[in-house]
């Protein structure tokens, strides 16, 4: 009997040494990363300092992603001093768990000039817009007491702008890790069908986080955003949403949530057990890539020479498997498009990230004589477009 305690007191000292992290690593649950872009701190202030008198047991941890640090949030505009400042009452979102993280000083968009998401730009993006950023967060404020400033561990890139050279210039620069993208909405498909948006807690790093909207403008109602929540319990995955505004009875904006459909997607995920992620929580982030611009202003942004058509082979029923190749422009999805008509994608297929590779992808109803070019995305932003190509059975694939 005392072997069996002395072992059963070891065990709980064992345990104890474990860091919390370590031990939350090993653990797969479900959840929802919920996030706010700009800076309509009014509202997010306003929002869960209500919520948090009214649904005390909820812990709704979000994510704030803040820009116009200069001519907005430290009151240079605003003309507010003590509680009714910005700066403070994201201080108080902070002390209520929630995570402040950076969106760009003046909220440009990487593909504005002069970076166009070029991919010999990025370093002169992120010394232009996110250090500055990130250094106005980090000033604090004379007039608070023991105040350090903000310390951002995330970024949202404004507009969703981004590729695998801004995330580069960004994690090895800037010390800020946790990076979050958009893309294109379908909206033919479902949340609970949009794989792009959900990730797993365990076995897997990634490099971003894809989110979708649930502002007005992506018109996902709240049934759908419930069906998708009920994906992520199910499968024990975790859903990135994100909105701006929050609006109250009688506003109205196409870039806002109404508080109390916000309201009611928060109440469902805490019924389904959901644990709210703050966004540098919710993933173990994948290192920086070793890719390289290449030398000239092109590569790897828009130059047609780094995907090519190799290959056509008829699959029957006017389908054809269609082989491409792309050298030194990571990428997250290849899809193939009538030339005249680039973003409208016919068929598509994962590349998982890679820099360099092959791909063979099948194009249903193929019109002879047409020509077709092949689009290579980063999330929601165009890589590169290939020169036009038709589609002609001859070239067997390798």
């Amino acid at each position: 009997m005392q072997y069996f305690l002395n072992r059963l007191l070891y065990l709980i000292l064992l345990l104890g040494l474990v860091p919390a992290s370590v031990m939350a690593e090993t653990t797969q649950r479900g959840g929802i990363v919920l996030s706010f872009d700009d800076w309509f701190v009014d509202q997010w202030h306003g929002f869960f300092t209500e919520l948090k008198t009214t649904n005390p047991e909820i812990e709704p941890y979000s994510t704030f992603f803040v820009s116009h640090w200069l001519t907005d949030i430290k009151g240079v505009n605003q003309n507010r001093v003590g509680n009714e400042s910005h700066y403070v009452k994201l201080k108080q979102l902070e002390d209520a768990g929630h995570e402040i993280a950076a969106h760009g000083l003046n909220h440009i968009g990487a593909r504005a000039a002069p970076y166009n998401l070029a991919c010999d730009q990025a370093n002169a993006y992120v010394t232009a817009e996110v250090q500055p950023g990130l250094a106005a967060m980090a000033q604090g404020d004379p007039g608070l007491a023991n105040d350090y400033g903000f310390i951002p561990k995330s970024f949202s890139y404004p507009y969703g702008e981004r590729s695998t050279f801004y995330d580069n210039a960004i994690k090895t620069t800037t010390g800020v890790r946790y990076l979050r993208g958009t893309f294109d909405t379908d909206f033919t498909k479902p949340l609970k069908n949009t794989d792009a948006i959900y990730h797993r807690v365990t076995d897997a790093n990634y490099p971003y986080l894809i989110g979708d909207g649930i502002d007005s403008v992506y018109q996902n109602d709240v049934a759908e955003v419930k069906e998708a929540l009920d994906r992520a319990s199910t499968n024990d995955e975790v859903i990135t949403l994100y909105a701006h505004r929050i609006l109250m009875p009688g506003e109205s904006s196409n870039y806002g949530i109404q508080a109390a459909k916000l309201k009611e997607i928060i109440l469902y995920a805490h019924s389904k057990g959901l644990k709210f992620y703050r966004f540098n929580e919710a993933f173990a982030e994948a290192p920086e890539t070793m890719d390289t611009c290449g030398g000239n202003s092109g590569g790897g942004s828009g130059d047609p020479n780094s995907i090519t058509f190799s290959y056509a082979e008829d699959k029957g029923n006017n389908t054809y498997r269609v082989g491409l190749q792309w050298t030194n422009l990571p990428n997250d999805v290849i899809h193939i498009a009538l030339a005249s008509q680039p973003a409208t994608a016919l068929a598509n297929a994962s590349t998982g990230g890679a820099a360099s590779g092959r791909i063979g992808i099948n194009v249903p109803n193929v019109v002879a004589g047409t020509a077709y070019v092949a689009v290579a995305k980063s999330g929601s932003t165009t890589i590169a477009t290939s020169a036009p190509f038709i589609i002609l059975a001859g070239n067997s694939s390798p």
